[in-house]
């Protein structure tokens, strides 16, 4: 069996996927299993504690020991309660530049469309190059490369021009992580109207045990062979409706605690785009990895954020403007009445392969 025939029979399956019924099911679960891990989380507890204690010493009316006050101010910081992240837009330019002077600027020159597909990875972690640039090869059509680098490895700009001499390298702040990168070569590309984008980055996750684990995940379900490009790009091509493929796993829904506790950053992003919340009744690309269609997210291209609007980098976890993005980036696909999927809908043909 092709995989055009497969797809064909699959759009029962797809219509499934897209269902309301399931869409909530799959939200509520989300929610369900993370309220209970939340609820058997003495570290949650311990956090939940922190943040009563430093409201207490806040008030300015209660005069403790400075040392005491500074040192709960350093352990909301650590855990992540401080608010001195939240995103206040700046003003907008007022003199317009063109996308030429934007290219010339990120990159150094001007930048030539030779393909359909743009591939944006931010590379922090170098040394995880090979292991990417050996996935990016199965890549089996042609495709332009656009790669930020932080300043501190600027000099591993000849170690990528060894597998790719025709990328187009930017040599980015360490700021707003993948994501401020991300929109500053998005502004910069997006009038060369790419077909698809392929959005990714060397995420380690170093604070999880299973850090690895994910990266190769995400990798895998998105450029993790030939046949998978392609089953991603021929659901592209014969679904005109879906503007995103996530990763099996990575698709997750509002309705969590990290979307809440990052609520101020999202509600100011959202009226900054003129789109609403839906009560956060939305799903997004958890980890930011995935491909879609560009025109999904002309909106940001637009919006006026750089780099600058993005904090300091200091390790934080969550409540940051580069976490509001990676979920505004599903509401921008369902705002227009568009569809976002995960890879899971390639397993049933892939078993039935097997079977043949």
């Amino acid at each position: 069996m092709t995989f055009d025939e497969s797809l064909s029979s699959e759009r029962s399956q797809l219509s499934a996927f897209f269902d309301e019924g399931v869409r909530n099911r799959r939200m509520l679960s989300q929610a369900a299993f993370q309220l209970s891990d939340i609820a058997s989380s003495k570290g949650w507890k311990f956090i939940c504690y922190c943040r009563q204690v430093k409201a207490i010493f806040s008030n300015s009316e209660v005069h403790f020991l400075p040392i005491i006050r500074n040192f709960l101010t350093a352990t909301a910081k650590i855990v992540g309660l401080n608010h001195s992240d939240i995103f206040r837009p700046g003003p907008t330019s007022s003199s317009p530049v063109s996308p030429e002077e934007l290219q010339i600027r990120l990159f150094g020159e001007k930048i030539e469309k030779n393909s359909e597909i743009a591939v944006v990875l931010h590379l922090f972690y170098v040394g995880l190059w090979p292991e990417i640039a050996e996935l990016l090869s199965d890549i089996p059509e042609p495709f332009d490369l656009f790669i930020s680098l932080p300043k501190e490895q600027k000099n591993f700009r000849s170690e990528i021009q060894k597998y790719f001499p025709n990328a187009h390298i930017y040599i980015a702040p360490n700021r707003g992580r993948d994501i401020a990168p991300f929109l500053e070569i998005f502004r910069a590309i997006f009038p060369l109207d790419y077909q698809f984008l392929c959005k990714l980055h060397s995420k380690r996750s170093t604070h999880l045990s299973t850090g690895e684990n994910r990266r190769q995940s995400l990798f895998s379900e998105l450029i993790g062979s030939e046949q998978r490009v392609n089953e991603i790009l021929q659901l592209f091509r014969q679904n005109i409706e879906i503007d995103m493929v996530v990763p099996k796993g990575f698709l997750t829904g509002g309705i969590d605690i990290d979307t809440f506790t990052n609520r101020k950053n999202l509600e100011t992003l959202a009226g900054l785009l003129n789109i609403p919340l839906h009560d956060y009744y939305f799903e997004y690309p958890a980890g930011s990895m995935f491909w879609c269609r560009p025109g999904c997210l002309e909106k940001l291209a637009g919006s006026g954020i750089r780099t600058a609007d993005f904090p300091p980098e200091r390790g934080q976890l969550n409540n940051t403007l580069a976490h509001a993005v990676e979920r505004i980036f599903g509401l921008l696909v369902t705002d227009e009445g568009r569809q976002l999927i995960d890879t899971s809908v390639f397993q049933s043909y892939l078993n039935r392969k097997e079977k043949h």
